[in-house]
């Protein structure tokens, strides 16, 4: 519950509600670190389990936000996950120093794949022709 709970805080204070155009490039507001400062302060406080965020929650919280971002491994590279690893054990000490980069670099990196995915959608396979007729199958 806790792990949730901090992840969904953090992951409302490092994210925009609003949709930005395609140009626009995001990146964190001060008040977006204070904020998951704060809420981290205030879970370490007031949560009845009284658990610290450490290295060891920082690498769940990695793992929680890169599973929400793309659970079906579709947009990530092996190559973006291992430059996310910078990260592993440190979001607990950028969190104090209201530091919520980390989490603008990731997700810079998933839009831009979700993005490059959806073109090709968009402006290739829609024109693409498909014959629903013939007798084919997919063999894994």
């Amino acid at each position: 519950m806790y792990k949730h709970l901090l992840v969904l805080l953090l992951f409302l204070s490092f994210t925009s509600f609003a949709a930005p155009a395609d140009t626009t490039t995001l990146t964190p507001a001060a008040i977006y670190g204070k904020e998951a400062h704060e809420a981290v302060n205030l879970l370490q406080r007031f949560h009845y389990r009284k658990t610290t965020f450490s290295d060891s929650l920082s690498s769940v919280f990695l793992n929680a936000y890169l599973e929400s971002l793309d659970p079906g491994k579709s947009y990530f590279l092996e190559a973006d996950i291992a430059a996310f690893e910078l990260y592993r054990y440190r979001l607990d000490n950028l969190t104090m120093l209201e530091n919520v980069e980390p989490a603008y670099k990731i997700f810079s990196v998933f839009r831009k794949r979700f993005m490059r995915q959806m073109d090709y959608v968009l402006n290739e396979l829609v024109k693409t022709s498909f014959d629903y007729t013939a007798d084919d199958y997919y063999d894994a």
